[in-house]
């Protein structure tokens, strides 16, 4: 009850599916499997479970399984059930709490100089620094080139400073040296969206810090496995922290990572891009 099942021509249909996310799992039967049942002989099936699925389903495949011989045969016998993970298979990789808590300490040291960027242009919007500088040959291209420069440089190298003194370079550097420069990006983007949207310095405090606890949360659910939902995914920083716990967790390459690194580009354009035009815009 509450099961779907649907027949394949071959494993290798079903493997396709489960590694493109249509299917969580799936069995197969090999050749002779009621033959065997009903003589009694062992006999031998697969289940194919896909890493994200949870360690209860793949119990009840193997129960599933069991339990289907057991109905047909009319008593227990001796099945051997040879599973295979598809994707990387996390659930038996055990993580120590140092290395899960790197990817919080660097997201939330990016999000530190958001804010120290965000703090930074709102008190020169006050303060009408930002008008006087206006005023010189510096056109105002040339000035979010500048801040946007300053922001991404000092958050990447406070970042990747943090990462080299506790390990976190160890595997794969380059990779996640650009997973920084990628957040570092993020960071500068958002800030400038935090610093346009409030009316005085103390509202963009205001603002910045509830964005760093939103943005902190997908770090807190790979602390915590669990404790954060598929709704997690729809932050930004997800892709940031996802990205930097499979590559320091996990010895993930490239390939593995790629999908997530296509995310944060897609948002660093749309922060930075809105965050230019909405200060384009108070600045006038």
């Amino acid at each position: 009850e509450g099961l779907a099942f649907i027949g394949y021509s071959s494993a290798a249909a079903i493997i396709s599916d489960i590694e493109n996310g249509l299917l969580p799992g799936g069995l197969e039967l090999p050749r002779g499997f009621m033959d065997s049942l009903q003589s009694g002989q062992p006999v031998t099936a697969s289940v194919y479970v896909s890493s994200d699925a949870p360690e209860e389903y793949r119990g009840a495949l193997n129960l599933l399984l069991s339990e289907l011989a057991y109905q047909l045969a009319g008593k227990p016998l001796n099945i051997d059930i040879q599973t295979t993970v598809l994707g990387r298979d996390t659930t038996g990789a055990p993580v120590a709490p140092r290395d899960a808590l790197l990817p919080l300490f660097a997201v939330f040291i990016l999000l530190t100089e958001m804010m120290s960027l965000a703090s930074l242009l709102s008190e020169e919007i006050e303060t009408r620094t930002i008008r006087a500088l206006l005023v010189t040959p510096l056109n105002l291209k040339g000035l979010f080139l500048a801040k946007g420069i300053t922001g991404t440089s000092m958050a990447f190298l406070q970042a990747i400073i943090f990462l080299a003194v506790v390990g976190g370079l160890a595997h794969q550097p380059l990779l996640v040296v650009t997973i920084i420069l990628l957040g570092a990006m993020m960071a500068t983007g958002v800030g400038f969206l935090v610093a346009s949207g409030g009316r005085d310095l103390m509202s963009v405090m205001a603002w910045g810090v509830l964005l760093m606890l939103v943005f902190s949360v997908p770090a807190f659910g790979v602390i915590f496995p669990g404790s954060t939902g598929n709704w997690s995914q729809v932050i930004p920083s997800y892709y940031l922290v996802d990205a930097l716990n499979q590559v320091i967790s996990y010895s993930a390459g490239w390939n593995d990572v790629w999908p997530s690194l296509a995310w944060i580009a897609g948002f660093n354009a749309a922060f930075i891009g809105l965050g230019m035009l909405a200060l384009r815009r108070k600045l006038g």
